[in-house]
């Protein structure tokens, strides 16, 4: 079950999934979702049973996928590699990540001033000191 969110005028787009709360949609049963909304800034999805996003966002400030389990590492690499204003990333407890995505968002996020890669298993120590060295300026 596919949804759309298509908007000209949407600039904030936050979906929240504390503690089973109701939204409009039931999450749990969508699989792929496309965002396709030129003027959003923040999105966050943190906690979404998503398998799938595609974003294109141009000028997205501020993402929050942290604890999408079911997202997988090239959902996770594309979403991110693909807005170019990207500042803030919080991709933690994403299980799915790899060094791969790891740098090749710190090789295509040049705005990028915050991370948190926290708690994701599949990211060595190596490619985080590089990443470190490559952002010096990051929080």
């Amino acid at each position: 079950m596919p949804c759309d969110a298509n908007s000209s005028q949407v600039n904030m787009l936050w979906f929240n999934w504390h503690l089973g709360a109701t939204l409009l949609i039931n999450w749990i049963l969508i699989i792929y979702c496309f965002f396709r909304c030129p003027q959003l800034e923040t999105m966050s999805l943190k906690r979404s049973n998503m398998a799938q996003v595609v974003l294109n966002c141009p000028l997205l400030h501020e993402l929050d996928i942290g604890s999408c389990h079911k997202l997988p590492d090239a959902a996770i690499r594309a979403a991110a590699t693909s807005c170019p204003q990207l500042v803030s990333l919080d991709m933690s407890n994403c299980s799915c990540v790899s060094d791969e995505t790891l740098r090749e968002i710190a090789s295509s996020c040049a705005n990028l001033s915050f991370l948190d890669a926290s708690y994701c298993p599949n990211i060595s120590l190596e490619v985080c000191y590089r990443v470190c060295y490559h952002f010096a300026h990051i929080d």
